[in-house]
């Protein structure tokens, strides 16, 4: 990726609790300058949260309307977002997931 000026990256599919490293590379006329590595830590997700795609704290409508627009493609999720729709932990959102949700939502 090149840029010119502060840039920024965005992440999807990161495993939850997990520490990853990285470091920013820069090349202008005068050559090549690196910074330090670097780590960050995603956050913690519990399975608890399996479902709650919209993160109300309730599995409804509303989370299976927002996995089906994921699996559609239509919107990015975010990683807390991606983690609970993919509630069979195939590292896709698909119709299976939507229908597992669609089972959750029913049983409360």
């Amino acid at each position: 990726m090149f840029s010119k000026g502060l840039f920024s990256f965005a992440l999807i599919g990161l495993t939850p609790n997990t520490t990853y490293e990285y470091k920013a590379e820069a090349h202008n006329e005068k050559g090549w300058g690196a910074g330090e590595v670097l780590t960050f830590t995603t956050l913690s997700v519990s399975n608890g949260n399996k479902g709650d795609v919209n993160g109300d704290g309730k599995i409804s409508v509303k989370d299976v309307i927002k996995t089906v627009n994921i699996a559609l493609n239509k919107i990015n999720p975010t990683d807390v977002e991606f983690t609970a729709a993919d509630v069979n932990r195939d590292n896709q959102i698909t119709i299976r997931d939507v229908v597992q949700i669609v089972n959750m939502a029913l049983q409360k």
